[in-house]
């Protein structure tokens, strides 16, 4: 049969172990595979007890927290090594699929700080957002250093056991899978999928964002699976036809928590946020937050974005259907589409964008920075014609839906 895999997202809200599991019952009955990587951990007396019940959960029903293969014919997989090797033995179709544990730490951040001499008012992160009040952390972890990332990046260690999937010995596995990889976090590896700070309401958000050994974690799985350092299997492809379409990337990492949709090509790995956000910021910036399918004025007509199939039907042209494998065009994202066509210059720190500076007292030394939207969607147009003609192939197939 045929196999996708959709970008969508239920989040745990209740510290009350019945509604939690409410969310996963029935999946054994399925042949639907679900993942689950851990988010904020907020709302609870130990944040550590609280992953242990989910994982708990997870395992009582069927939820995947570990490497699975799916999309090819066979059995099911569990992600143990002995079935990891019978799923590469007996074929190289399909995804790996990898959910990667992660949190936030302030060493993320890499960039300069707005500077205080320009603008005053501006609050730390830490006074604005709730995961430092409402998270709690047995000792020596602290939401403050880097304990608490290190210590949910070492899970990965335990609970994937990816170092131990090839062996580093002569059985031939090292290298040997051929189908692409696909790993997801909640929280962000790399700066570059935030917008710089002079954008952001709340320009301090960089510090409670993403996660450094979170890109090192994914990588480090594409390489044990035999994806080059282009994120193919093959010779390099251009960056430039790499943005016009994915091709050649064989390593897609689904990423969420900043509520800005993206879909970029980075070193060869390519990046995509679909954010469900909500119905307020629908209301207030939709253009920031649209991507593929998830997209529109009217709630009932967004839809969860299909990041993988192998349905390669040339009758399935359905809005939602991305071919076989990845999406073969680029999904869109408004703020993917501004950094496609400009450079990073975090160095501009005594700049806000003129949304963000309503919210500061300007100083002498403060600069509001011009920012033309309609400029940016004529020069993205100009340097990347085919994301435009991909996106007016799914207007006009579904203008009159």
């Amino acid at each position: 049969g045929n196999h996708e895999l959709w970008l969508d997202k239920k989040r745990i809200i209740s510290n009350d172990d019945a509604l939690m599991k409410s969310h996963f019952t029935g999946n054994d009955e399925m042949d639907d595979e679900i993942f689950f990587s851990n988010g904020q951990g907020d709302g609870c007396n130990n944040s550590i007890e609280k992953l242990e019940k989910i994982l708990q959960i997870c395992a009582d029903e069927d939820v995947r927290i570990g490497p699975v293969k799916v999309g090819w014919h066979g059995t099911r997989s569990n992600s143990t090594q002995t079935h990891l090797m019978d799923d590469i033995a007996a074929t190289n179709s399909g995804v790996w699929v990898i959910p990667l544990f992660s949190f936030h730490h302030t060493s993320f951040d890499t960039e300069p700080h707005i500077d205080p001499t320009a603008w005053k008012g501006i609050p730390s992160a830490r006074r604005v957002v709730a995961d430092y009040r409402r998270t709690k952390w047995p000792k020596p972890l602290s939401p403050l250093d880097d304990s608490v990332a290190k210590f949910f990046d070492g899970l990965n260690d335990v609970i994937l056991n990816l170092d131990n999937l090839f062996p580093d010995d002569d059985s031939g596995w090292a290298g040997t899978t051929t189908c692409p990889v696909l790993t997801f976090s909640h929280f962000l590896p790399r700066i570059e999928l935030m917008p710089e700070k002079r954008y952001l309401s709340i320009p301090t958000l960089h510090s409670c964002v993403g996660s450094t050994f979170l890109e090192t974690r994914l990588r480090n799985a594409g390489r044990l699976l035999g994806i080059n350092d282009y994120g193919s299997y093959g010779s390099e492809v251009s960056l430039h036809e790499n943005l016009d379409g994915g091709k050649g990337v064989d390593h897609l990492h689904a990423f969420g928590h900043s509520h800005l949709s993206w879909d970029a090509i980075i070193e060869g790995v390519r990046y995509i946020h679909v954010p469900l956000a909500y119905p307020k910021e629908w209301e207030q910036r939709r253009r920031s937050l649209e991507i593929g399918s998830m997209k529109g004025a009217e709630r009932e007509k967004r839809f969860p974005v299909c990041i993988w199939s192998n349905n390669s039907d040339p009758r399935d042209n359905s809005f939602t259907h991305c071919g076989n494998g990845f999406p073969k065009a680029w999904l869109g994202g408004w703020w993917s589409k501004y950094y496609s066509i400009m450079d990073r210059q975090p160095h501009r720190n005594n700049e806000l964008a003129p949304w963000v500076a309503r919210r500061f007292r300007k100083l002498p030394k403060g600069v509001v920075s011009d920012f033309d939207h309609a400029k940016v969607e004529i020069e993205h147009k100009l340097h990347h014609p085919s994301h435009w003609a991909a996106s007016g192939q799914w207007y006009d197939r579904n203008k009159s839906k």
